[in-house]
């Protein structure tokens, strides 16, 4: 067998192996390079992308900086089972080593488009570099803005940052830099599929990697901040950085459905728009992605897959450069099977109860994990202890330095680095189950997350026994009715209990007081705060985008309503006759969902579904958004199909089905009602009757009349 003598390796995955007898060949790979066999053996590992040099070996690569040459000294086979590993020298280990986030020059870039006909309008640019911000903004020729942007690239910034980027922006720039037979990037660049899984939903884009210069979509950022928030109905930029504070006062507004009447009669208000849209989004990625960028530190990989890669993905890739900086092999992994239970959640009654306090279990999984040693029987190092313990210790040590930090600036720093090792404390337990991971282990898995359930079960006895009621129980924490217990006392016996029953690592931390707390079912509950108003939201049922924005605020409304004792079926009637007399504008009756298919290859089973029937009618590829609302046909209700009534929202008339949205607005405030056990009024079905579709009507008159 031919031996690996050398290996060169470039920012794009590209992988350049030459062997003993000469030859060279390139892979495609994308991250440092070890070997691991036998080959018949190996196995695709979804989050390092492997390659197979002809059956002479297997390779992964973690991530190489710029054009480096790794030397190869020798390969080392020390069986049959060939565990192969390629020692290195002279390779960077971490991207942005030494440095900070705000040492970086980092670029914004905005593009404005004609409505009418999809030419290029204007270009704007923000750039931060010696804690300064220039803002440029061009107008002209196609090519004359394809060519500043060409010139924003050779400047060389470390990071290139927009609002959807890799699905608006670029695509359209590079199109026409191809029809002008144009380097957009003046360098080497690469463009890959991606997707990123953001709770209910699945982001897909084309990534695009430049030599020198990373390319961040703050867009991602966005869903990935909302995705534990619940806060955004949009994720346009302007509503994101109104909702983290970023929005100026005086911020310039245009109408964009006009561009072009913009630029030509209000040019120093589109002017200022425009350039506030680059500085915003450059806004909007310091707010959100210093502790992805202080994930750079822990191991080799890029910002954009710091960002990208999912929770189980990145401990395991930090036990592989743990193993790989040892220069001991990464172990096979052992058979995948899946967990058979989860986390403990729990509702013990529905409706509002008050004087409640809720008390959470500090870092629960990786508290267990510590207290009792748990680590991947593959681990023969220890790593993972080693990681875990030191993370931990870390993370405190960091936190404890910002709030003494008299810099602001420093104690962002500080905290964004404490963020960034919760995020891989807390990636330890997904590791086990995840499929991909190298250093995956159910059996441990199952075992932290039943040692869990235990605890909680213990906590749920241990409350009943004091005479207080639980609410809820939702993975590390409980709720329950403080009756007249005071706060210190609850801390103390049940930090104590815990430590006699189980081990003084499990602490308890009191998590807040809440005047009434509303439960719905398990894992969704609200809890609130005369003070305050709503404070705490938890579940699908309060907060799906799945449902319409007026049944959101409806039920948000109804919340507030039952916590502050006002008449409910006030509220449910003035909604319902906002309804009935459609006064309801497309936006809040709209749905809008991403696409997973091409409309081209829609299956026979997805073309029944109202999103994909748009998807079709409009053309929308895979990884888009389509919005679209239930327009009112006259057909039985038997016979009614929301596929069939959709229409996308951009043909909106006020001819929304109105029976399909009293309907919605019925199912949904009879579980409210029926959890705080109130009979829900006839005026809903009444009304729902008087909007049937006609010929329902008829036929519901005739069998009246028979």
């Amino acid at each position: 067998m031919a031996a690996i003598v050398n290996a060169f390796a470039d920012r794009f995955g590209n992988v350049f192996l030459t062997f003993d007898d000469g030859t060279v060949k390139k892979f495609f790979g994308e991250k440092l390079i070890v070997a691991c066999g036998p080959i018949e053996k190996m196995r695709t590992n979804r989050s390092l992308h492997s390659f197979d040099p002809d059956n002479l070996g297997y390779a992964w690569m973690y991530l190489v900086n710029s054009n480096q040459k790794i030397f190869i000294d020798h390969v080392e086979i020390n069986s049959p089972a060939a565990s192969i590993l390629l020692y290195y020298k002279d390779l960077p280990r971490r991207m942005y080593e030494g440095k900070e986030l705000r040492d970086l020059k980092i670029a914004a870039l905005d593009i404005e488009v004609f409505n009418d006909t999809g030419e290029i309008a204007a270009v704007s640019a923000a750039v931060f570099e010696n804690n300064r911000i220039k803002t440029y903004f061009k107008t002209g020729s196609e090519k004359e803005l394809i060519l500043f942007v060409r010139w924003l690239f050779k400047q060389k910034p470390h990071i290139l940052v927009g609002h959807n980027i890799f699905k608006f922006d670029l695509p359209i720039l590079m199109e026409k830099a191809q029809e002008y037979n144009i380097n957009l990037f003046a360098d080497l660049y690469a463009i890959r599929k991606r997707s990123k899984r953001l709770a209910e939903r699945t982001f897909e884009y084309d990534e695009v990697s430049v030599r020198g210069t990373e390319i961040i979509d703050t867009l991602i950022l966005a869903q990935m901040w909302d995705v534990y928030n619940r806060s955004l109905d949009e994720f346009g930029l302007k509503e994101i950085a109104k909702k983290l504070g970023l929005a100026s006062d005086d911020r310039a507004l245009i109408d964009r459905s006009n561009i072009r009447y913009e630029l030509e009669n209000n040019f120093e208000l589109f002017k200022k728009y425009s350039i506030e849209d680059a500085v915003e989004a450059l806004n909007v990625f310091f707010a959100l992605a210093p502790p992805f960028f202080e994930l750079t530190r822990y191991m080799p990989i890029s910002l954009g897959d710091a960002i990208r890669l999912g929770s189980g993905q990145l401990f395991d890739l930090a036990l592989c450069c743990i193993y790989i900086e040892n220069e001991i092999a990464i172990p096979f992994s052992v058979e995948y099977k899946p967990q058979t239970s989860g986390a403990y959640v729990d509702a013990f009654q529905r409706g509002v109860v008050d004087n409640c306090v809720q008390f959470d279990i500090s870092s629960l999984y990786p508290s267990i994990m510590l207290a009792y040693n748990v680590e991947p029987q593959t681990d023969s190092l220890g790593a993972f202890q080693y990681l875990l313990n030191s993370l931990t210790k870390k993370r405190l040590e960091l936190k404890k330095k910002a709030k003494e930090e008299t810099d602001p600036v420093r104690a962002e720093i500080l905290m964004s680095q404490a963020n960034a090792a919760k995020i891989l404390i807390n990636s330890a337990y997904g590791m086990f189950s995840y499929r991909g991971a190298v250093f995956r282990d159910t059996d441990k898995g199952q075992f932290v997350a039943d040692k869990g359930k235990e605890i909680l079960e213990f906590l749920v006895k241990e409350v009943q026994l004091l005479g207080c009621k639980p609410i809820v129980c939702d993975t590390d924490g409980i709720v329950f009715t403080k009756e007249s217990y005071d706060v210190e006392f609850l801390h103390k016996h049940l930090n104590q209990r815990i430590a006699e029953e189980f081990t003084p690592q499990i602490k308890i931390e009191f998590e807040g007081f809440y005047d009434k707390v509303f439960v719905h079912k398990k894992k969704n509950y609200v809890c609130y705060k005369k003070d305050k108003g709503i404070v705490k939201v938890r579940g699908g049922f309060f907060r799906s985008r799945r449902n319409e924005k007026f049944i959101r605020e409806f039920v948000t409304n109804s919340l507030i309503h039952v916590f502050e004792g006002k008449d409910l079926n006030k509220l449910l009637y003035e909604t319902a006759n906002k309804v009935a007399n459609k006064e309801l504008s497309v936006e809040d009756i709209e749905i809008k969902v991403f696409i997973t298919e091409d409309y081209d290859e829609i299956s026979e089973t997805k073309e029944r579904l109202p999103q994909y029937k748009i998807a079709k009618l409009l053309q929308t590829t895979k990884g888009n958004r389509v919005s679209y609302y239930v327009r009112h046909i006259d057909v039985p209700k038997s016979k009614f199909k929301v596929a069939d009534a959709a229409a996308p929202s951009s043909e909106f008339a006020h001819d929304y089905c109105v029976w399909f949205y009293l309907k919605r607005l019925k199912d949904v405030a009879e579980e409210i009602w029926s959890d705080i056990s109130q009979p829900l009024p006839s005026f809903v079905s009444d009304m729902l009757s008087e909007h049937l579709p006609k010929s329902a009507r008829r036929r519901k008159t005739s069998k009246q009349s028979s």
